[in-house]
C-alpha cells in the first residue's frame, strides 16, 4: 500500500496528494466518502453516474442481474447523482 504524509488544518481540511488524486482521477471540487474502521479513516472518491457511464457494458455478454448489480455496489463502489 502507497502512504504519503498529509496535514490537517485548523478548519479540519486535508489535501489529498496529487500522485493520489491523478491515481484516482479526483479532478478538483471532487466529492469524496470518509468512513471509518479498525483504527482508520479511509477516504474513498465518490464516482458521478457520468463516470460510470458505461462501466458496466459487456458485449457479447447478457445483462447484469440485480443480484450482480447489488454485489457490485457492496464492492465500495459509491454513486452521486450529479
Amino acid at each position: 500500500m502507497n502512504q504519503l504524509t498529509t496535514t490537517v488544518t485548523q478548519k479540519g481540511q486535508v489535501t489529498i496528494p496529487v500522485s493520489f488524486r491523478k491515481k484516482y482521477k479526483m479532478p478538483s471540487n471532487s466529492r469524496v466518502v470518509v468512513s471509518e474502521g479498525d483504527g482508520f479513516l479511509k477516504i474513498r472518491p465518490v464516482l458521478s453516474i457520468k463516470q460510470l457511464a458505461g462501466c458496466l457494458k459487456r458485449p457479447g455478454q447478457k445483462p447484469m442481474s440485480i443480484k450482480e448489480l447489488r454485489d457490485f455496489r457492496a464492492k465500495g463502489v459509491m454513486f452521486d447523482q450529479s
